[in-house]
């Protein structure tokens, strides 16, 4: 990540008050999200991701799934 992106990705972070998260979690939740709860077939999600085929996939866990799920409980009971 280039400089510039790193001084945005701090403020955002700061703004947003979430210190400990980093860039790549969002896309692995992100994929992760598409792969077990909205069913997004492999080869889009690749393709998506800039992959040029579905073996990086195998990084994100499929048993992932009950964490995505209490996370959007949570965001739907949240204020």
């Amino acid at each position: 990540m280039g400089d510039y992106y790193k001084f945005v990705w701090r403020k955002v972070k700061k703004e947003a008050n979430l210190p400990d998260i980093q860039f790549y979690d969002l896309r692995h939740h992100a994929v992760a999200y598409q792969r077990t709860v909205a069913g997004i077939e492999d080869w889009r999600i690749a393709r998506c991701a800039g992959w040029t085929g579905t073996a990086m996939l195998e990084y994100y866990d499929p048993d992932n799934e009950h964490l995505i799920r209490a996370y959007d409980r949570q965001k739907m009971f949240s204020p």
